[in-house]
């Protein structure tokens, strides 16, 4: 079994890149997130300021990034 990972991605920037990152990892294993691997996005901000994608309005009206289907979950972002 390969070595457990955990990725960071820092600011608005690092959402982006786990968020395409989450999305890579999940059409490559049939739609499943390894278990081995973990995401965490940091920010100082809830909110995206720029993005080469789109943002969607959450429950609470926060803006968060999303690649076709794929956002970052609450577990996945302090």
């Amino acid at each position: 079994m390969p070595q457990p990972g955990l990725v960071v991605g820092l600011g608005g920037t690092g959402q982006w890149v786990l968020t395409w990152l989450k999305r890579d990892l999940l059409l490559s294993n049939k739609g499943h997130m390894p278990q081995n691997v973990r995401l965490l996005a940091i920010d100082t901000s809830a909110k995206i300021e720029a993005g080469p994608t789109r943002m969607v309005a959450d429950e609470h009206g926060e803006e968060t990034a999303a690649v076709g289907s794929v956002v970052l979950d609450d577990g996945e972002f302090v």
